[in-house]
């Protein structure tokens, strides 16, 4: 994510998003032992490998030999696949593109549409010549570096295209299904305790945040996500207390003073979703996080984002002096070979 967001802010602004059809199932046994042979001195670890590419596959009580593909599943499988795919790496390393690769999933990374497509055609005809993999047409396609999905997350450019700075943010579909498990866990008519409810709220936007904290999405956090998601819970815990003396017993238990506490519990005829705002102002953001156990999402997000930043930060710096360093070593061997031919 890192190198797209790079590319992106660089002026590549368009995209092939290859998608290969059923790859792991299509992994040619003979071109793949022949790069482990290659590469691999150790001759017990290709004899295993071997074994685990020939072990076969049990399928209604019959095992069947497999003559091509990698079993999904075990820690082999996305270690022999980015084996498999080297070659292809290479080979676009050698013709000088951008792109990033996650096992099977690839985007290559070009300045115009034209230059986009001729890749496109180019890297189909390799993978689909030397690797003898299928590439899935439908869903292959070059277009706008905007907009497009890799891992997850959405690429957008703040800015200009030409000289705005690569971003990115979950997709849609991942936002949706977190809201979905969300309200699941905070349906208010599960029957659990408050606490259980916020341990697995906890549990679940961690994990999320864990792997979308790169994103630009703490605007998002704060303003749409965590409002509703504290009031979802507001409503939980008046629909859990029930009577007005349950209300008052566990508002005061929260550290919430008398006065404000008779304001409210007389109102139950008022609906839970709208008794969850005015119940804001008595068990506020703090009283959730500090007597109720809530996680603090939005200070979380800006410490791992940090992290994430500064992390790039230092790679883009050494890719910087690498680079410096190539061009140095290049234009001293043009002075050396031009010194040899004036000689």
């Amino acid at each position: 994510m890192r190198l797209a967001q790079l590319y992106m802010s660089e002026g590549y602004n368009h995209v092939v998003d290859l998608d290969l059809s059923q790859f792991f199932d299509t992994v040619d046994h003979d071109i793949l032992m022949g790069l482990v042979d290659k590469d691999m001195e150790d001759k017990d670890i290709r004899r295993l490998i071997f074994v685990f590419l020939k072990a076969g596959v049990l399928y209604r009580d019959k095992l069947e030999e497999t003559e091509l593909g990698v079993s999904q599943g075990n820690p082999l499988s996305p270690l022999l696949a980015n084996v498999y795919l080297t070659p292809f790496d290479k080979e676009m390393e050698k013709r000088g593109l951008r792109f990033v690769r996650y096992a099977d999933d690839c985007q290559l990374f070009t300045k115009s549409d034209y230059a986009a497509a001729r890749v496109m055609k180019n890297a189909t005809k390799y993978l689909e010549n030397k690797l003898k993999l299928k590439v899935n047409v439908e869903k292959t396609e070059a277009r706008e570096a905007e907009g497009s999905c890799f891992l997850g997350f959405t690429f957008m450019t703040l800015g200009s295209k030409e000289n705005g700075r690569g971003v990115c943010r979950p997709r849609g579909k991942k936002i949706e299904s977190l809201k979905e498990k969300l309200k699941v866990i905070t349906k208010r008519n599960r029957g659990v305790s408050i606490h259980q409810v916020i341990m697995e709220i906890n549990e679940t936007m961690l994990g999320w945040l864990a792997y979308y904290a790169r994103g630009n999405i703490l605007t998002w956090l704060m303003k749409e996500l965590l409002p509703w998601l504290r009031r979802r819970i507001r409503q939980y815990l008046w629909k859990t207390w029930k009577t007005a003396k349950s209300r008052k017993r566990h508002l005061r238990k929260a550290g919430v003073p008398g006065r404000q506490i008779r304001t409210v519990t007389g109102w139950s005829s008022r609906s839970y979703w709208k008794m969850s705002l005015v119940l804001g102002r008595l068990i506020t953001n703090e009283r959730l996080t500090e007597y109720f156990g809530l996680r603090d999402f939005e200070g979380i997000l800006r410490k791992w984002h940090k992290k994430r930043m500064e992390r790039d930060y230092e790679l883009d710096f050494n890719d910087y002096l690498c680079r410096q360093y190539e061009e140095e070593q290049e234009t001293r061997l043009l002075m050396d070979v031009y010194s040899c031919v004036n000689w």
